[in-house]
């Protein structure tokens, strides 16, 4: 479990911007914040990113809406959207060496439990590979942010929302 009092314990919320440049996904944005995620834990942090549902998920529960959805099916769209995101992040973390979970975490006792597994020192698992970053999927759809702050929040750790591929030198260096 991640230490409730570390510094070095950071949340990263991810605006649409990293996924999609336009109408197009951004290969070349996912790839940077995936780098810009292996410096940090290279340095020790532990980093939990947090994917909401983008355009994707709003263009699909616009459709959805149109055509009739209830409020939860259309809530279940955007988890879903999410998820799909977080799924391209962990699979450009992945191509770097990364650990990571196969598929998008959900729920705090996932992230706890995920971290119980990598207790390495700066950021390296005890094999001494590459560190890792849980990757959620928000759980409630929409707003990606209040849930980053939630999770940010039960870990005592720091709260970072990028919006674009510029936002990346907010991150500590």
């Amino acid at each position: 479990m991640p230490d409730r009092t570390s510094r070095k314990f950071l949340v990263v919320s991810l605006g649409d911007s990293f996924l999609f440049g336009g109408k197009d996904l951004d290969v070349e944005g996912i790839r940077s914040l995936s780098k810009a995620l292996l410096r940090l834990i290279a340095k020790g942090f532990r980093v939990v990113a947090v994917a909401g549902s983008g355009s994707l998920g709003e263009e699909y529960s616009r459709v959805a809406r149109d055509s009739g959805a209830s409020r939860i099916e259309l809530n279940q769209i955007l988890v879903r959207a999410s998820r799909l995101n977080a799924q391209l992040l962990i699979e450009s973390l992945r191509s770097l060496g990364v650990r990571t979970s196969t598929k998008p975490l959900l729920v705090l006792d996932n992230i706890r439990e995920f971290f119980s597994k990598f207790r390495g020192p700066r950021g390296s698992t005890a094999e001494g590979r590459t560190g890792a970053v849980a990757v959620l999927g928000n759980p409630f759809g929409k707003n990606a942010n209040r849930y980053a702050a939630k999770v940010a929040l039960e870990f005592r750790g720091r709260l970072i929302i990028l919006s674009s591929k510029d936002d990346i030198e907010k991150l500590p260096r």
